[in-house]
Parts: C-alpha cells; structure tokens; sequence
C-alpha cells in the first residue's frame, strides 16, 4: 500500500501527468484499425566548414535559457562544459565563449519576453568591458524558452536593442504544446483512475482478511476508494499551477499568440533539435523528470531513463506484483468455487461451514476482479498517457447501412445509406425485413515525440536552416545527455550554419 501512494504521488508530481480510458475494448459494432503516423526522414546536416571559416570580431557569449518553471541552474551542465575548459570533457573541448543562464517571469509570452530582455541587458557591462560583439551572441533554449526567445526576436524586431543573432532550440513547441489543452483537467481524471484502479486490489484483500465475511465488503472497499481517493482532488491543481499559468495559455495548441509568433518575419540564424523517446515514453519521462534528473548526471551522461521499468524498478516490480497477485487469487478462486456446497443438494446452504464456503469463494472473486483492475491500468497507462500529450489520438467514423433479408430465400444484403430512417420495410415482391445498421471504426493514430513534446511541433522551427532528430532523447534528458554533446559539436563545429561556428579554447 506505501508503495502504492508514493507511486501516485509521483505521478502527481510529475509535469506531465495524462488522462485514461476506462477501457480500450470495443464493443461488438466498433471496429479498431492501428495506423502510425510515419514521421517524416531526419534531415541530415552537411559535413563541417572547411577550416577556413574566418573567425569573428569580438568575442561571443551564449545564453541557455531554461523552459517552462526552470532555474537559473536547469542549463548548468552544458552551460558549464561550454565555457570552461579546465572541465577536460573527452570529445567536448570548451570553446572561446562566455555563457550565461537568464530567467524570466512567466505572467504571459509577452511579459516572459520583455524579460528576458531586461536579463539580457543586465549582461551589457560586461560585454562592453570584454570587448563582446551583439551580433556574435546566441540563444540556445530549451522547451518553452525557445518560443520565449523567439518572441523576444520579434520584440527586437519592433525596435529593442539586439544582443544576439541566432536561436537554437532542443524540444521547444513551436506549433504549440497539446499537453497545454489537455492539462490539468485530464490531470484529475488521471490521478484518480490510477488511484481507485491500483488501490482496488490491496483494499479489498485487506477489507476480506480484517473484518467479517459479509455480502456488504465490497461495498465497504468502494467507500473507502471514494473517501481515500477524494483526498487527490483538491492536489492536482496545486501540483499543476505551473502549467496553467499565463504564458501557458500562449503556446496551446491553435493559441493566437503562437500562429502569430509563426507567421512573423525573422533574418536571425535557426537550429532546431527534437527529441524522439524510446518506449514506454511514459516511465521514461517521469524517470527524467523525478527519478532520476538529467543535470545529476555527470557532463552529458544523462543517457539512463530505464529506473523504473528495469528488472528491480519500481514499475516493473509493481506491474509483475499486481499480476502475480491477480494470477494466486484467480486460483484460490477456482479452489474454493470447487468448495462451495451448492453442488450438494441435500446440505442446506444456510449451514455455517457453507455460508463459511460461500462467503470464501465471493472474497477471492472479488479479489481477483480487484488486482485484475490494477493490471489492466498498468497495461493501457502508457497509451493513455500519449492521449494527454497528443501522441495517440482516436479518429471516429460513423457509417449506416440498410440490411435487408429476404424471408424466402434467406439472402441478406447491406446498402450504404445516409440516414437510418432511409432503411424501411420493402413490400415490393418478396416482404423483405429490414434494419438500419450503425458500423463505427476507431483508428488509433500513433504519433513520434519527446515525451512532451510531439515531433511535428518541436521538428518544426519556422524557418529554420535545420530540424535535427535527437533518437531517444526525451525532453528532459536532451539537456544533457550524449545526443545532446553530438549536437552542441556539431553546432559549434559550424556544421549546420557556419554563424555558430566558435573556436576551441
């Protein structure tokens, strides 16, 4: 049961908490097809400048901005490793750069650019005293600090001073974010399906050893679900207030402020890096996000995101505990059904040894049924988890028929129509008998994404040079993991854009 709790609790903690499904089973007239969507080839980016790649007047500072409710410090690692060279990191030589980690408030895009802006300002001292030229500057972001950065340009664009001339962005929505239309209402509905499904089966087995055998247990098991898992409610919008805050409000979905940032002009330089996760993104991403935190990792190691599904993991254990249960239980219910004196006419079932029996044989049903909730939330969390995210999304089509058959000879036909009360009796020869039928289908479509982040939105930078693919990195990781040290090699390679191009230290 502890183990239970603290794993909704995480959940709840994490920043992308998802809604389910009471069930994935179609009823007999639905018909389910499975589509993915394929994800278009990743571009590959041209070889390296060639070495004479003039270098640039001036020296150059870089600025890592964090994404939405991150710090000062969400950057550190790559931050650090590209500008100092005593860190001797193999394969990464720190460059001839200064970098700093600017915030900003997140009241509303606009607000959070302005900022970002006046952040950027408080730099310009020492730019002056380090012979620092503007234009040699550039952003690299992450998440929402890439659409934060972008607005920031187009803020520029309208007459404030510009300290930078290139944005490079890792996981950034610039279509906007569906978790920000689905979140936190799916939230609610999420935290409490898993709640009552994973705790149905430890209550009851419990409620069944504690207290008298009687018919009312169960009932006594759903009063204490309501009464323990009510208790949730009143969390999630406090666990989610970051994620409906102003600015959040900007970069949903079809939000004006995110169609209009796409549709402004822009001559700064442009990289985009997106992420594509390993399955299953959900424990992956929550293992980034909670368990195990990219930047607690050493320089760009942050490669790990399996802690909770590996052998000993906490989900893994749980899932294997869950079942493991349902399948003892199942059993007992099969022995003690065998047990049961209603086979035996001449025993009266109000005999105590039998009420006994029967009692027995209700409380491992009801058991069994209980666990088998538990498992089959643990099967269906992951696909319910890309519905919050928009990585699955369900596409309902709705066609009628007329089935007719004819009494004589027993054939039976089916013709489209439009519209049910088309199908009617037909008294013309044979009476045929007929009825409208409803067909529905369900295609599950399957989306590429970081986690968070979906490949079409993040692989999307308005006018980018490059939409780069970082495989398997989710959306925390891709601050600092492996990919994250190919990418920022690259870029300061100048192997995407020769204006990135900055020399070794």
């Amino acid at each position: 049961m502890k183990n239970i709790l603290l794993f909704i609790a995480l959940l709840l903690s994490c920043s992308v908490i998802c809604q389910t499904n009471p069930s994935i089973t179609p009823p007999n007239n639905i018909n389910f097809q499975f589509r993915i969507l394929r994800d278009t080839p990743t571009v590959n980016p041209p070889p390296p400048p060639p070495p004479e790649v003039l270098p640039r007047e001036g020296e150059r500072m870089i600025f890592f901005v964090h994404g939405l409710g991150g710090t000062s410090d969400s950057w550190i690692r790559a931050a650090d490793a590209t500008e100092y060279k005593s860190l001797n990191i193999q394969d990464f030589p720190a460059r001839d750069a200064f970098t700093r980690m600017p915030t900003y408030n997140e009241i509303s895009l606009t607000n959070a650019a302005l900022g970002l802006q006046r952040a950027l300002e408080d730099y310009t001292p020492f730019m002056l005293d380090n012979d620092v030229e503007p234009t040699n500057n550039f952003i690299i972001a992450h998440s929402q600090g890439g659409v934060v950065s972008r607005e920031n340009d187009r803020l520029v664009n309208l007459g404030n001073e510009k300290l930078y001339n290139g944005i490079v962005t890792f996981g950034t929505p610039h279509q906007g974010a569906q978790i920000l239309n689905n979140s936190p209402h799916m939230a609610q509905d999420f935290a409490n399906e898993a709640c009552n499904e994973l705790l149905a089966g430890p209550l009851t087995e419990g409620v069944n050893k504690s207290f008298i055998k009687i018919v009312t247990n169960q009932e006594m098991v759903e009063e204490l679900l309501q009464a323990g898992c009510g208790i949730i409610n009143p969390l999630v919008p406090v666990i989610f207030q970051d994620y409906s805050s102003g600015i959040t409000e900007d970069y949903k979905v079809g939000a004006t402020a995110i169609t209009n940032l796409n549709a402004s002009p822009t001559s700064i330089h442009r990289i985009g890096f997106y992420g594509i996760e390993e399955e299953p993104i959900i424990w992956r991403t929550v293992t980034s996000l909670e368990v195990a935190p990219p930047n607690g990792f050493d320089y760009f190691e942050a490669d790990k995101d399996d802690h909770l599904i590996e052998p000993g993991g906490t989900v893994f254990s749980e899932m294997i505990d869950y079942h493991n249960r349902y399948v003892v239980w199942k059993a007992i219910a099969e022995s003690r059904n065998k047990a049961r004196c209603t086979w035996q006419w001449s025993i009266p079932l109000w005999i105590p040894a039998c009420i006994s029996y029967e009692n027995g044989y209700f409380d491992a049903v009801n058991t069994r049924n209980a666990y088998k909730r538990g498992v089959d939330w643990w099967d269906r969390a992951n696909d319910n988890y890309k519905e919050i995210i928009g990585a699955l999304s369900k596409q309902v089509q709705t066609k009628w028929f007329c089935v007719c058959e004819d009494p004589h000879t027993g054939v039976i036909t089916r013709i489209p129509i439009s519209d049910p009360s088309l199908c009617t009796f037909s008294r013309q020869g044979p009476a045929n008998i007929c009825f409208p039928e409803e067909i529905t289908t369900v295609t599950l479509v399957y989306k590429k994404s970081d986690g968070v982040v979906l490949k079409e939105s993040g692989g999307n930078f308005p006018g980018a040079d490059f939409d780069i693919k970082l495989g398997d990195s989710n959306h925390q990781q891709m601050r600092n993991d492996s990919r994250t040290k190919w990418a920022l090699r690259n870029l300061y390679n100048g192997a995407y854009n020769s204006f990135f191009y900055t020399v070794e230290k």
